[in-house]
């Protein structure tokens, strides 16, 4: 983003070894970067890619390279940070965390907005839904999966390998040769068609929790 705001080309950073084309900013005006006053601007540097000066700042005011205990600092954003350390090392490691937590690992997922389905419940193998601000559901956020694959589990619709196990409701169906579960019909979706969780949703989404737990 630094490299964007300078008008600078940012493609360094997308190859190895990933490393901004610069790493120290000095105070520059506002106006000569296209902002509308004329105070000075200071931008944090970033070190590596997914290294940002969002991390950078934050470290300094936790100031964990000052101190002999251990500490972790975490910034859980888009993607996830995390720094551990003290004054004798520090390690990072980064990873997506934000796209599942606003159910970006599915086509039909959507951010924690009007119509997105932000909790689910299986009551006498019926699924119960809730949206938010209660408009007709248009897609699923994070919470929403996370409800679903709960539930879907705790009744015996998706087995321990996270597969579906057909039969166990009239939701779970075949579509374009993988198994889905409907958790909004036509009649019931805001945008007239079949809201679907499918199979290979869930394993992207297993994915990226196993990378935000290993990290």
């Amino acid at each position: 983003m630094i490299h964007f705001l300078f008008g600078i080309d940012p493609w360094f950073i997308f190859y190895t070894p990933y490393t901004p084309s610069f790493n120290r900013c000095d105070f520059i005006s506002g106006r000569d970067i296209g902002l509308p006053f004329s105070g000075l601007v200071y931008c944090f540097p970033s070190v590596a890619n997914y290294l940002g000066g969002d991390i950078i700042s934050g470290l300094l005011t936790a100031q964990i390279h000052k101190g002999s205990e251990l500490s972790l600092y975490m910034d859980i954003g888009t993607n996830g940070e995390m720094v551990l350390g003290n004054n004798e090392f520090m390690i990072r490691v980064a990873g997506e965390a934000g796209t599942a937590l606003e159910g970006g690992i599915s086509k039909q997922g959507m951010r924690a907005s009007r119509g997105a389905v932000d909790s689910v419940r299986i009551v006498n193998n019926e699924m119960i839904i809730t949206t938010i601000q209660n408009a007709k559901p248009i897609g699923i956020c994070g919470s929403g999966i996370v409800d679903l694959l709960a539930e879907m589990l705790l009744e015996g619709w998706i087995d321990y390998s996270d597969r579906f196990v057909p039969g166990r409701s009239e939701r779970i169906v075949l579509r374009e040769g993988e198994y889905v579960v409907i958790y909004a019909w036509e009649n019931e979706s805001g945008s007239s068609e079949e809201l679907l969780f499918s199979q290979t949703d869930i394993l992207s989404f297993m994915d990226t929790k196993a990378a935000a737990n290993t990290k």
